[in-house]
């Protein structure tokens, strides 16, 4: 590269041999001795020098300079969270209800139910009578469905009695609860892929499309003495169709049910923690309306202290008395159950409870 101290030099140096050459030709018109061309050289070299540590020419230093730079990475951060479950093992091959928490008073626990109900309606009912039944009720809220096992072997042991006992002996006069869901009134409702349980056209109706399940819901009211009653249409009746009614319930996994079939026969269980207990087997009575499509029934379950009577079309079925005080007082429910069958739909309505107080 040239720099202007580079080209200064070289302008002095050319003025320096310039110089030289003239006097080496004045010298020799004046008598001056001539130089050499050796001698001139070694002058001119001698000048350059002189020069050069004089001036010293200045050197260009290419520098490269490294700036940084800030670089954004970009990361996964995998946080796992550990959550603790519950989980209860059944006997057999029965399906466990998923967990229910216990409700307050304004909620009911929810179960599952079935795709095609019928569509005959009903009049609200008084007492032990038997009344045309309410179809197609329509859908609400969606809570989540419970399965319930099919009920063990084991049987509770009673005392059976055959004596009439009146329905409404002792109650007060006015039913604590009168249902004709219209709306419903404290009533859980729920869908999912197989079940539903809704308030359609006046009546809770409950529908399973699905083999050997049983679902139910429950009313957030509670009494420790009462008669229950209600109507029952079970749209098309297959092989071991079943429902009912559903009293004293403590919560999810805990209550008594009291259920008919499509052979005309009813029974009652207890449902202990999870475990469905045999009280009264199934037991054939010509009071149950059986073995046609839109079977109606009236279904009414009568409770003071440990003795439990059965009720249908306003005849009574049979009382026990269980021997021990499981549960005292609960809510109410409602229940459908399939066996062999994929296509269910039970409409209930016109639901009554007297308090028995004495």
């Amino acid at each position: 590269m040239f720099t202007r101290e580079r080209v200064a030099f070289s302008v002095l140096v050319r003025m320096v041999i310039l110089a030289g050459f003239l006097a080496a030709c004045s010298g020799t018109n004046n008598g001056t001795p001539e130089l050499t061309e050796a001698e001139l050289e070694a002058q001119v070299q001698a000048t350059l020098n002189a020069v050069a540590a004089a001036e010293p020419v200045v050197e260009i230093v290419e520098v490269t300079v490294e700036v940084p730079r800030t670089v954004i990475v970009k990361e996964t951060i995998v946080v796992e969270k550990i959550v603790e479950v519950e989980v209860t093992v059944m006997p057999d091959e029965t399906a466990m209800p998923e967990a229910e928490a216990e409700t307050t008073e304004s909620e009911a626990d929810a179960t599952e139910v079935q795709e095609d109900a019928s569509e005959e309606g009903v009049a609200e009912a008084d007492p032990t009578a038997t009344v045309e039944p309410t179809p197609e009720p329509e859908a609400t809220e969606e809570p989540e469905p419970t399965v319930a096992p099919t009920p063990t072997e084991e049987v509770i042991p009673v005392v059976v009695s055959e004596i009439p006992v009146d329905a409404l002996k002792g109650a007060e006069d006015a039913p604590m609860i009168s249902e004709n869901f219209a709306p419903g009134d404290f009533w859980e409702t729920y869908r999912d892929a197989v079940t539903s349980g809704d308030i359609e056209n006046e009546a809770y109706v409950i529908r399973i499309n699905d083999y050997h399940r049983m679902n139910w819901t429950f009313n957030g009211r509670a009494a420790s003495d009462f008669y229950y009653q209600g109507e029952a249409t079970h749209v098309k009746c297959n092989a071991d169709d079943h429902y009912g009614l559903i009293f004293r319930v403590q919560d999810g996994f805990n209550f008594y049910l009291f259920g008919i079939n499509c052979e005309g026969e009813y029974r009652l269980l207890r449902y202990n923690s999870g475990t469905f207990e045999t009280i009264v087997p199934w037991t054939a009575s010509t009071a149950i309306n059986a073995d046609r499509d839109n079977i109606f029934n009236v279904l009414g379950v009568r409770t003071v202290g440990n003795s439990i009577t059965m009720y249908a079309n306003g005849e009574q079925l049979s009382s026990v008395e269980v021997e021990d005080n499981t549960f005292t007082e609960g809510r109410f429910g409602l229940y459908s159950g399939t066996r062999f069958s994929n296509a269910a739909a039970t409409i209930f309505d016109n639901l009554l409870v007297y308090r028995i107080t004495e």
